[in-house]
């Protein structure tokens, strides 16, 4: 079994995933410039509100250093419903590039995604029907990385059924016992798992400097992406292909 979640599985079509930046604005730095392109890119496609500071719906973005490098990375939440994880930019010398992994460009459910800042690590969890999957990946030299995957349908049975469960890791089936030995060393690490929606769409204050807050460019030109999954996440899957699918312009 992939480990891309139950509702949230995301396939591009021929993703680039950098957008240019001409030049640096005075009194923002190159990351805050990138997002801010980024967020308008996303603003302007159909299904991303803008709400207000103080609502909880809707689309809704944040930040957060994952490797302890100095830039945050930038995190889209579409929504806050189950079927929909977030999409993740870093910035690369200006550059802002959507991080994936195995496929997957969409991480968590309910709008949210799990990070370990310590570990350099991003947790995509996700729980239904008595299915739980949770993987594991590491930012590494501005890639996302797979480090682990783990799926179990135990709780899909009653007590007396239990035995028929399936426990997966790295989507190779093993014992109860081999599972709990390799999801060991997981077990201890502290997450933080509310990453996604601090701020609004329409809020860009966290991107802007306190001497200037420069509107971001024009979107550039795309293409769209196909996805696998629900209709809730089919707009995970459109969007994410359409702000990797960048022309240079």
């Amino acid at each position: 079994m992939k480990p891309t979640g139950l509702l949230a599985a995301v396939i591009g079509l021929s993703l680039v995933t950098s957008v240019p930046v001409s030049a640096r604005e005075a009194g923002q730095l190159d990351w805050q410039i990138a997002y801010q392109k980024v967020l308008t890119t996303y603003s302007r496609m159909q299904g991303f509100q803008g709400g207000t500071s103080k609502e909880d719906l809707g689309s809704r973005w944040d930040l957060y250093d994952v490797n302890g490098d100095g830039t945050p990375e930038l995190f889209i939440s579409p929504d806050n419903s189950h079927a929909n994880g977030v999409m993740v930019y870093t910035c690369l010398s200006g550059d802002p590039k959507l991080l994936q992994a195995d496929g997957q460009q969409a991480f968590g459910e309910f709008g949210l995604t799990a990070v370990n800042a310590q570990g350099h690590m991003i947790g995509s969890f996700h729980t239904g029907s008595g299915v739980e999957m949770r993987s594991y990946y590491r930012l590494e030299k501005g890639e996302l990385v797979l480090i682990d995957s783990f799926m179990n349908d135990e709780e899909s049975y009653p007590d007396t059924q239990k035995n028929k469960a399936v426990w997966q890791h790295n989507e190779k089936s093993i014992s109860k016992e081999e599972y709990e030995t390799a999801y060991a060393p997981y077990a201890d690490i502290v997450w933080k798992e509310d990453v996604g929606r601090r701020y609004a769409f329409n809020d860009r204050s966290p991107l802007a400097s306190e001497l200037q807050n420069a509107g971001a460019a024009d979107p550039p030109d795309m293409k769209t992406a196909l996805i696998a999954g629900s209709a809730a996440a089919l707009v995970v899957a459109l969007v994410a292909g359409i702000v990797s699918k960048l022309i240079r312009r």
